[in-house]
């Protein structure tokens, strides 16, 4: 008897580690400190409303030069989240986009979990098999995390008397002529200028 094991339909992650740019950390408070909060799978903690105007975040081409390396795109909404002591995100996924991201202007402290896509139906033959149900990452400040936007993730209660802080944004399939183009804002677009 011959007997093969195929493991198909990878799920991509990427983890890019990169040093985090002066000044991010205060940046990220000041937009707190001027910015109301929202509540979309933050339980408790600051989350600030999503922006697709990305000439006002100030580290575009940081972001943009350690994304370089993946396959083409198109740059959707970005927002920040920063947590303190038990704050957390639900499970959640972003629809509408191609890929998500998460900067870390701060150690995550292993808190981000993936749940494998493959669970709603068999995760009695993953168990079976050893294969995991869920993955975590360990990311420190300054690193990226990419992955499909579809992949249901959550974040752990936040465990430090420190702040948790992290830029989370979304990424679109890439336009015809395949360029990393910015989204211009919708006033923009329709010739609306103060």
């Amino acid at each position: 008897m011959s007997v093969t094991l195929y493991e198909i339909f990878p799920t991509p992650i990427w983890h890019i580690k990169e040093e985090l740019p002066r000044g991010a950390y205060d940046w990220a408070l000041e937009i707190q400190k001027n910015n109301k909060s929202v509540r979309r799978s933050n339980i408790g903690g600051y989350q600030s409303s999503d922006r697709v105007d990305w000439t006002t975040m100030v580290y575009q081409q940081h972001i943009l030069k350690c994304l370089e390396i993946l396959p083409k795109f198109q740059l959707d909404n970005w927002w920040i989240n920063i947590n303190k002591k038990g704050d957390f995100n639900d499970y959640h996924t972003h629809p509408g986009s191609m890929l998500s991201a998460v900067w870390y202007i701060t150690d995550n402290f292993g808190s981000i979990e993936f749940q494998n896509p493959l669970l709603h139906n068999r995760e009695g033959i993953l168990y079976e098999m050893g294969w995991g149900t869920a993955h975590t990452f360990n990311c420190t400040a300054g690193d990226l995390l990419v992955f499909p936007s579809d992949l249901i993730h959550h974040v752990f209660p936040h465990t430090e008397d420190t702040l948790r802080i992290s830029v989370s944004f979304n990424m679109l399939t890439p336009i015809q002529d395949g360029y990393k183009l910015i989204r211009i804002p919708e006033r923009e677009r329709r010739g609306i200028y103060d």
